[in-house]
């Protein structure tokens, strides 16, 4: 008869959101023994293009000043990645989505520690903090489970896209090189501008 050893495995649950306006959650179990990948001291920078997805202790690495774990679990980036919360974004990447896990530290702020990074589509939702990479405008609002909530709105999340010959855009969207700013309306689709200012620029490529 086998027995299983609990030591030999550690459980981790990962709360897991989709990128939609539609609120969707499930929740996957998994076993593992150790987060794959290189690691650095936690008072050292991750290389380009690399994220932290899991903390660890290492001899050679300075000790925390509360006796927690001292280094980073890191790895080069995919098309899609789960990141520690205090992750480098790299360029290029949107932050779609949050996520929990016991590989990275618990953070008393949020009930997430972690971030859902990928590199965007020709649209995407994207969590409102999230960089919106070069060539991208952003043409919307909406509201979704899958981002932090913001005390001051209740939007959470921005549409963004790459525009096409003419495109509405939020006021306070990036205009590409090559776009010029020929309009200005008022839309349900942005936040809106103190005094019902116009609150999206419309723009077309020269």
């Amino acid at each position: 008869m086998k027995f299983f050893n609990p030591f030999l495995f550690a459980t981790t649950i990962f709360v897991l959101v989709g990128c939609s306006n539609t609120p969707s959650t499930r929740i996957i179990s998994q076993l593992q023994s150790t987060v794959p990948g290189d690691t650095i001291c936690k008072n050292e920078i991750p290389p380009r293009n690399y994220v932290i997805v899991g903390e660890t202790y290492r001899q050679r690495c300075p000790p925390q000043p509360d006796g927690g774990k001292n280094a980073w679990v890191i790895k080069k980036a995919g098309s899609q990645e789960r990141v520690c919360w205090d992750s480098p974004t790299p360029d290029g990447y949107v932050w779609v989505g949050c996520a929990i896990s016991v590989n990275c530290p618990k953070r008393l702020d949020l009930q997430f520690n972690q971030k859902i990074i990928k590199i965007p589509r020709k649209q995407e939702y994207v969590c409102w903090d999230s960089p919106i990479p070069e060539g991208y405008v952003w043409i919307g609002c909406a509201v979704s489970v899958n981002c932090p909530k913001r005390p001051d709105s209740q939007f959470n999340q921005k549409i963004i896209k790459i525009p096409g010959k003419q495109e509405c855009v939020c006021w306070d969207s990036p205009i590409p090189p090559g776009y010029v700013v020929v309009g200005e309306i008022t839309s349900v689709n942005c936040e809106h501008r103190p005094g019902n200012l116009p609150n999206q620029k419309i723009i077309r490529k020269r």
